[in-house]
Order: C-alpha cells, then sequence, then structure tokens
C-alpha cells in the first residue's frame, strides 16, 4: 500500500513537472525547455521531492502517511521540505534483525572419526618412527602429530 501511494506520487509529481514546462512555453514566448532538462527534472526532483517519505518509509515507522500528506502539501516551500526533512531524521524506526546480504560460507563440519586409544598410540609410534629413519622432516613430524592430537582431544600429551 504504502508502495502504491509513492508510486502516485511521484507520477504526479512528474505530471505537475511536465505540465509546467508547458506553462512557462505559453506564458514566455518563444522558450522551449530543453527536452535533456525535463528529462533530468522528472527523474531527480521526485525523490528529491519525497526525500523525508523515504526516509520515514524506510523506517516503517507509523507516522509514515501523515509525514507523507504534509510532504505533498508543503514540501515545495523550502521551509516546508525542511522540516519535514528534519522531522523524519528525528523519528525512531523499528529494530530490524541483522540480515547480511551475502550469506557466510562455512564448511560443513564433519564429525571427527572414533580414534581409539590404540589407534592414535599406533599412528603415533609410526610417525616417530618415520622421523629417527629420516623418511619425513621435523616440521612434517610436528604437523602429523598434531593432526593426530586434533582427532583424539583427550589423549594425555607426551613429552618429547
Amino acid at each position: 500500500m504504502k508502495s502504491v501511494v509513492f508510486v502516485l506520487g511521484l507520477a504526479i509529481v512528474a505530471i505537475v513537472t511536465v505540465l509546467a514546462n508547458k506553462l512557462m512555453s505559453a506564458l514566455f514566448a518563444g522558450y522551449s525547455p530543453d527536452p535533456r532538462w525535463v528529462v533530468l527534472a522528472i527523474l531527480i526532483v521526485p525523490p528529491v521531492y519525497f526525500l523525508p517519505s523515504i526516509l520515514t518509509a524506510s523506517k516503517g515507522n507509523a507516522q509514515a502517511p501523515f509525514l507523507f500528506l504534509i510532504n505533498v502539501v508543503t514540501g515545495w516551500t523550502v521551509i516546508g521540505w525542511l522540516a519535514c526533512l528534519v522531522w523524519a531524521a528525528s523519528l525512531p524506526g523499528e529494530p530490524k534483525p541483522y540480515t547480511p546480504l551475502i550469506k557466510p560460507s562455512r564448511p560443513a563440519l564433519k564429525p571427527a572419526p572414533d580414534v581409539t586409544a590404540e589407534a592414535a598410540a599406533s599412528a603415533l609410534e609410526d610417525l616417530v618412527a618415520q622421523r629417527y629413519r629420516g623418511q619425513i622432516t621435523e616440521d612434517e613430524y610436528l604437523k602429523g602429530r598434531q593432526v593426530i592430537l586434533a582427532q583424539w582431544p583427550h589423549m594425555p600429551l607426551a613429552a618429547g
């Protein structure tokens, strides 16, 4: 409903702008407005004119229809437009829950396999044997040990 009223208001302002141009050309002989300025006026004037109403409607405040009416009636005066703008800025809005524009992507958590103490001890023994045989470096040993201990967090840390 609010968007329908807003669109109708924009259409009214656009029609008034075109009629004002026609009136100016009739009153002042030889005046012919540049069509680019007419299009620019139709695209820019209504959003600026209804800026207080747009702010109030975006806040979801219950006083939006009243401010819209006052904006339509007194918005053509600079003082009325500024008063509507101050009023719209001072109105509290409804609290809205935070909804991110982009949903964060998180990898699905996979449950750790059931690692028994014997399996963890066996994997650590193999890792130590590979380190002493020179098959893996010290860094590879520490990374492998960290992986094994992460899979079985209740295992007591051994020295060395």
